[in-house]
C-alpha cells in the first residue's frame, strides 16, 4: 500500500518534483503531519540546495505553492535556508519564489503569512513577531526583512525598546536591491522602496519611499 501511494505521487506530481529531492518532496508534502496542504496541488518545491529545518511542534499551512532554491545556475552550490522553530508557523497563501541564496526564518513562536511574489538572491525575512506579505510583491536583491532589533536597549530615563513589531507589506509592493525592512512598519499597496533605503516608518500607499532613513519622496505613483 505505501509502494503503491508513493507511486501514484510520483505519477501524479512529477512536473513539480522536475529538480528537486525527491524522496525529501515527498516526505515534506505528504508525510510530514505539521505541514498542512489545503488543496491537491500546494506543495513546497525544494529545489536542489534547499536546506529546510521544521521544528516537530512548528505548523506550515500550504494554499500555493512555495518554491525554494528557485533560478540557481547549473553547477552552483548555492542553498536558501528554510527554518521554522517551536511553535511557529508559516502560510503560504498564493504562489510564492525564494530564490537562491535566499534565508526565511520563523523563530520561536512567531507567524509570517507569504501569498504571491518573489525574494531575489541574498534577501532574507527573519520573524520573531509577525510578519505579513501580500500579492505580487517584489524583493529584490539582499533586501532584509526584519521585525525585531535583536537586543535589548536601555535608556537614560529608565525606559527600554520595544524588541520586536509587526511587519505589513500590503499587495504590489517592490523593495528595492539592499533595502532594509524594520520593526513595525505597514507598507502600504502599491508603493516602492528605493534601494538601499532603511525604513522605519509607515509608507503610504502608490509612492516612493527613499533615504535613510527612509521618507517619502513622491506620491500617487504606479508601478508594473
Amino acid at each position: 500500500m505505501m509502494l503503491k501511494k508513493i507511486a501514484n505521487i510520483i505519477v501524479t506530481y512529477k512536473k513539480y518534483m522536475a529538480e528537486c529531492n525527491r524522496i525529501k518532496f515527498i516526505r515534506y508534502n505528504f508525510f510530514k503531519r505539521n505541514i498542512i496542504r489545503k488543496n491537491k496541488w500546494s506543495c513546497i518545491r525544494n529545489l536542489y540546495g534547499t536546506i529546510i529545518s521544521i521544528d516537530k511542534t512548528s505548523k506550515i499551512i500550504l494554499k500555493g505553492i512555495l518554491i525554494l532554491n528557485k533560478y540557481k545556475l547549473k553547477g552552483s552550490k548555492k542553498e536558501m535556508f528554510l527554518d521554522i522553530r517551536d511553535n511557529a508557523q508559516l502560510q503560504v497563501n498564493g504562489n510564492f519564489i525564494a530564490y537562491y541564496d535566499t534565508e526565511i526564518c520563523v523563530f520561536s513562536g512567531a507567524r509570517l503569512s507569504l501569498k504571491s511574489g518573489y525574494m531575489n538572491a541574498g534577501a532574507q525575512i527573519r520573524c520573531m513577531n509577525n510578519i505579513s506579505i501580500g500579492n505580487n510583491c517584489a524583493i529584490a536583491r539582499n533586501v532584509m526583512i526584519m521585525d525585531f532589533d535583536a537586543h535589548d536597549i536601555y535608556y537614560s530615563d529608565n525606559r527600554k525598546n520595544e524588541v520586536s513589531k509587526p511587519i505589513i507589506i500590503e499587495d504590489n509592493v517592490w523593495i528595492g536591491a539592499g533595502a532594509t525592512i524594520l520593526k513595525g512598519v505597514h507598507i502600504g499597496e502599491g508603493s516602492i522602496i528605493a534601494a538601499g533605503a532603511v525604513v522605519s516608518k509607515d509608507v503610504p500607499k502608490n509612492s516612493i519611499c527613499a533615504g535613510v532613513p527612509a521618507k517619502v519622496i513622491k506620491n500617487n505613483i504606479r508601478w508594473e
